[in-house]
């Protein structure tokens, strides 16, 4: 809540590879994943702790096989539930430079090489393209090429702008042009990257019109919880969001965006300069991958797309308030005095005379 990365630092984003193990988000959010890590190792604690009683040791050992056994068999039958439908889809991250100003000669020949790129992946199938975070630089939210791709081939294009058309400042925006629609669809980046991004954040929300039912988020948006309700509560099937890494942790911080579809229930469309292309499910499943850590690279898969509403997304962060309030009580019972036994006195009787 206090942190400006938000969830960056959790402990169970090292389990995004553990499916199964990572269905209880959808309950408890990240939280039940970092208390069954902790759980175990002070489970065996215990169990070599010589002023720990049997009773204490068998307890605490059956509850966290019941735990452990029981989060496995949710996860199991949650991956079990069918896809409602699925939409194919392309993203591509071309290499540096980065914030093209769409106006100049580097500009205009970066955005040649992506209507290249993006035709390709139409022809092989994809209703949707997207481009990585701030690929573009722009005063206009008309881009007659991205229109004009759009149009020509029935296809939603999104693409990273950084847009300095606003008198209030620049923005770090998406842009998607839809084909019939006179205008791009727009969002602008809630969560700035401290000490690296130079604009005015966002405070809105924004979903593209029609079927499937799909919102928009930037990179760093996806470390917090927010972005992931929010669009829980518009009933989103699928977020489109385009990123930009840091070559070194472009695995970790896919995976980041990936756990927050497993929390709140919808599929995730990443595409990131210098990390990871990869498009994940709602239960977590990366249905494909590659990586922009060296160079161009582009994919286009089919995305399983579902009717998911979780119980996390509606309740927040119960499970982690839950661990507070208990940890709190415990620690005043164990620092409380407590008193010593009264021993009975011994009962005497005078001799009767």
């Amino acid at each position: 809540m206090l942190s400006p990365h938000g969830t960056l630092t959790n402990l169970s984003y090292t389990q995004m590879d553990a499916l199964a193990v990572i269905q209880i988000a959808a309950i408890t959010g990240i939280w039940g994943i970092g208390f069954l890590l902790l759980l175990v190792p002070t489970a065996i604690a215990l169990q070599a702790t010589p002023h720990a009683s049997k009773r204490s040791r068998a307890t605490v050992a059956v509850l966290t096989a019941i735990l452990l056994t029981g989060t496995v068999a949710y996860g199991g039958w949650r991956l079990q539930a069918p896809a409602t439908g699925t939409m194919r889809i392309g993203l591509v991250s071309l290499q540096k430079p980065t914030q093209a100003a769409l106006g100049e000669p580097e500009g205009q020949a970066l955005e040649a090489r992506y209507m290249e790129a993006f035709g390709r992946l139409a022809n092989d199938g994809a209703h949707i393209v997207l481009a990585p975070e701030g690929t573009f630089a722009a005063a206009d939210t008309s881009i007659p090429a991205f229109s004009h791709m759009s149009k020509q081939h029935d296809l939603v294009v999104g693409s990273g702008v950084v847009f300095s058309g606003d008198p209030h400042g620049r923005r770090n925006m998406l842009m998607v042009f839809q084909p019939g629609a006179a205008s791009p669809a727009t969002y602008i980046k809630h969560h700035l990257l401290p000490g690296m991004d130079p604009f005015i954040p966002g405070d809105s929300y924004t979903m593209l019109e029609g079927n499937p039912r799909i919102g928009l988020a930037i990179c760093k948006d996806m470390d917090f919880h927010d972005i992931g309700w929010a669009y829980a509560a518009r009933h989103a099937q699928m977020l489109l969001v385009p990123a930009s890494d840091f070559t070194i942790d472009g695995w970790f911080h896919s995976r980041i965006a990936i756990m927050r579809g497993v929390e709140s229930g919808f599929a995730v469309a990443r595409a990131a300069h210098a990390g990871r292309l990869t498009l994940s499910d709602d239960r977590g499943r990366v249905v494909a991958e590659t990586s922009s850590e060296a160079g161009d690279a582009e994919l286009v898969g089919d995305l399983p797309l579902r009717e998911t509403h979780t119980f996390y997304a509606q309740w927040g962060d119960w499970f982690a308030w839950l661990d507070l309030i208990a940890l709190t009580a415990w620690l005043v019972l164990a620092f409380v005095p407590r008193r010593a036994p009264v021993e009975n006195p011994v009962q005497t009787h005078p001799a009767r005379a």
